[in-house]
């Protein structure tokens, strides 16, 4: 900022300079001017870093600002009597080598008081290129807190959500187990011994705002293994996962809730077989998740509400991603249901930051505040 500023100063001063001395009876060549600009603003140029320092150093902050203003003052004086000596020295020592060296010593404008006084105009260009920066970085310093305030608060949230689901598909698990205990001991035994597993999993790496959908998958495997002892034969379970999609960012325990929900609500009230989809797709920009199951359905419109599992899942979603991912529960024609979470697609690795991006969302998708989905 400063370079450009400075050169479009010197820039401005040729013809002045030409003008001035060719007025005082000493014509000056336009490639001599231009020698003698570039000299003056290099020599700016090596002066503005000391200059920049000794200013951080002199902070104008209430009850200093008088003795740092003097502190300013004093280095702008030294800064521009520095500079003025040097263009004139470094002028006169190269008289010998150059034409310059006769117009040095000719030329009544070319003198320390002349140097120095003109050096005022530049250094309060340099005062005010100070200001501004100072004030860019203040900015930018301001965006980074906020950032970063937004960020924690988001991770917070989501940890507080991770925590709160937890103990509720844990209850549920165990109710499921506690139905098997007097007829089936040994498979509600075995459920146990797998939810111990699980838990073993799930809680021994903490709340993390976001795990790979390969982490996701083996949690919720385990999840299933334990659903499929409670139903048996009658529940065949078919899952589809993209291979380029298992390294991709969601918040953790996402697909859990939605297949708890799809076997606790579609299909456990349903008697004989039943079938359970699960799908992890990429389509461009997005990550499609889907389950669908062929039992009971949806219930009519005014009885729908929203269980912990769904609503749980859809507050997690809003905090990782803000307003663009989409939530949608939707009746299937041969009977049963199907949710479907759509987010923004990215890896885990890297800048693990999720809360904090915004994508555009695609013309397939809408911000969820502008989706009206069903409830279940």
């Amino acid at each position: 900022m400063v370079a450009g500023l400075q050169l479009v100063y010197e820039l401005a001063s040729l013809r002045p300079i030409l003008t001035s001395n060719r007025a005082a009876g000493v014509p000056l060549a336009v490639s001599h001017a231009i020698v003698l600009a570039a000299l003056d603003g290099a020599l700016w140029m090596l002066l503005v870093p000391l200059i920049f320092a000794a200013f951080d150093r002199t902070p104008l902050r209430r009850g200093t600002i008088g003795r740092n203003l003097l502190a300013r003052s004093a280095v702008a004086g030294a800064a521009m009597a520095l500079q003025a000596a040097a263009f004139c020295g470094v002028l006169i020592a190269g008289g010998g080598f150059s034409d310059l060296g006769v117009f040095a010593r000719t030329s009544p404008l070319l003198n320390f008081g002349y140097e120095f006084e003109t050096n005022v105009t530049t250094m309060l260009m340099v005062a005010l290129a100070y200001a501004v920066l100072l004030r860019v970085h203040a900015v930018r310093h301001e965006q980074r807190v906020a950032s970063a305030l937004e960020l924690s608060l988001a991770e917070a949230r989501l940890h507080a959500l991770t925590v709160e689901l937890q103990p509720h598909f844990l209850f549920n698990t165990l109710n499921g187990i506690a139905a098997l205990v007097r007829d089936e001991p040994e498979t509600a035994e075995a459920m146990l011994i797998r939810l111990s597993d699980l838990l073993r999993l799930t809680l021994g790496v903490g709340h993390p705002a976001e795990i790979s959908l390969a982490d996701e998958l083996e949690r919720m495997a385990m999840y299933l293994d334990i659903q499929q002892m409670r139903f048996g034969p009658r529940l065949t379970i078919h899952v589809d996962v993209d291979p380029d999609v298992v390294s991709a960012a969601v918040p953790p325990l996402v697909l859990q809730p939605l297949v708890e929900n799809a076997l606790t609500h579609g299909l456990a009230p349903r008697r004989g077989p039943g079938r359970l989809d699960i799908s992890c797709q990429r389509r461009a920009d997005w990550l499609v998740l889907s389950v669908q199951d062929d039992g009971a359905g949806l219930p009519p419109p005014g009885e729908m509400r929203e269980g912990t599992g769904i609503g749980n899942t859809r507050a997690r979603l809003a905090a990782m991603f803000g307003d663009y991912y989409r939530l949608e529960l939707s009746p299937q024609p041969s009977g049963g249901t199907l949710v479907r979470a759509t987010v923004p697609y990215r890896h885990v690795a890297g800048d693990a930051r999720p809360a904090l991006i915004r994508h555009s969302p695609s013309p397939g998708i809408r911000p969820a505040a502008d989706a009206a989905e069903p409830a279940a």
